[in-house]
């Protein structure tokens, strides 16, 4: 019982850095997006288009079918 409470405490902290991490990535976006002079549809764009690039390189490194 003990080893599953050691499993389950390392995936909560590992769920707590992966949100930390994702509200830092969110958290600068304002911030970096000042410094670009192009407008917010074109950064959003861009932004989306590299999310799906990097998901995609993901799943293919993960070997995941994509159902």
């Amino acid at each position: 019982m003990g080893e599953g409470l050691r499993t389950g405490e390392k995936s909560i902290s590992r769920s707590k850095a992966e949100l930390l991490f994702t509200m830092l990535l969110f958290g600068t976006i304002g911030t970096l997006s000042r410094f670009i002079d192009m407008p917010s549809g074109v950064i959003c764009l861009g932004r989306a288009f590299f999310g799906v690039i990097i998901i995609i390189i993901v799943i293919t490194l993960r070997k995941q079918s994509l159902d």
